[in-house]
């Protein structure tokens, strides 16, 4: 690959639905810097022009503060979002509702020229090119978030299916008629296995009195997802019953969606990322005990379960990139 070729640039925001992150990224990989910025506070009900506006003007930013030629093209992974229409349609985790042409709204903004990806597409995209690598060719990248996202590549290829909205994981069913979804179902997993389930089994432990209970505050707990998340798991690490208990939860619904999705693909393997993969093997101790027990895969060796070599947010950001790469 030619030098000219390693300092093309390109914008590109990982749009989760706790925070965003805006980042320039170079062909080669390198993500030269970024900015982020609290998600809940710019998505506005029926107002996505206040979202659009602080992403451009922190990628403006952002390309000042670098001291480097504005990039013409920006990438974006997006909750709910659709590859082949620039929209953002009806994500769970989203004040948004019906079908929001976000590329289209930052291309008219901006005057740059947008892709929009599935978020957790885009971290597969990431994952394929600088993390697992290419030549892993079958596997399922996991993003534990605010929900559960899923991109999956088979042979080589990202599966979108036919409408863009294929290997939807997180909305799996894994109790019928369990805990109500934003997306209008019950049960999905993405409200035991996310940091919002997380935190849902736990309010649930404080309710019921549960041990360890008197060790958490129950409305810090709601306000702020993206820390109760790094706080349950501290507690977990330290020993607290209600606090492994969730992460339990968590584990043993990842490791009954992992089980289907083994014996439907036959992936290499499943890369975890997102904050809930740095818990570490607190999460990942007893989803291995747990996809074990599940998997039913006779002699031959089940996938592996691996947490992301790539640092937090990177596999978004690089996939969101790398849209403009071929």
């Amino acid at each position: 690959m030619s030098s000219t070729a390693h300092q093309e640039t390109f914008l590109a925001v990982d749009f989760g639905g706790t925070g965003t992150a805006v980042g320039v990224v170079n062909r080669a990989g390198q993500i030269l810097g970024r900015t982020e910025f609290p998600t809940r506070d710019f998505v506005k009900l029926g107002l996505p022009e206040v979202f659009v506006h602080e992403v451009v003007s922190r990628a403006k930013a952002l390309v000042a503060e670098l001291g480097i030629p504005s990039p013409s093209r920006l990438g974006i992974g997006a909750p709910g979002g659709n590859f082949f229409t620039g929209e953002v349609c009806d994500s769970p985790n989203l004040a948004w509702r019906g079908s929001t042409p976000l590329a289209k709204l930052l291309a008219h903004v901006s005057g740059w020229e947008v892709r929009l990806e599935n978020d957790a597409n885009a971290s597969a995209l990431g994952e394929s090119l600088f993390g697992v690598g290419p030549e892993v060719r079958d596997f399922v990248a996991v993003t534990l978030g605010t929900g559960v996202g899923s991109g999956i590549f088979v042979h080589g290829q990202l599966l979108r299916g036919a409408d863009g909205f294929g290997g939807e994981l997180g909305h799996f069913n894994i109790v019928p008629d369990g805990r109500h979804c934003p997306c209008g179902g019950a049960g999905c997993l993405e409200t035991y296995a996310s940091a919002t389930g997380l935190i849902r089994t736990v309010l649930t432990g404080i309710r019921n009195g549960a041990s360890g209970a008197g060790d958490f505050d129950a409305v810090g707990l709601e306000a702020d997802p993206q820390s109760a998340g790094k706080r349950i798991a501290k507690l977990a690490r330290a020993g607290n019953p209600l606090a492994r208990d969730a992460f339990d939860v968590a584990a043993k619904s990842l490791a009954k969606a992992f089980a289907e999705l083994t014996g439907l693909l036959s992936p290499t393997c499943f890369v975890l990322s997102g904050g809930l993969s740095k818990a570490g093997t607190i999460l990942t101790a007893p989803l291995e005990r747990a996809y074990r027990q599940n998997c039913l895969r006779l002699d031959r060796p089940l996938p592996e379960i691996v947490c992301s070599d790539l640092g937090a947010g990177d596999a978004a950001l690089l996939g969101s990139a790398s849209l403009f790469f071929s």
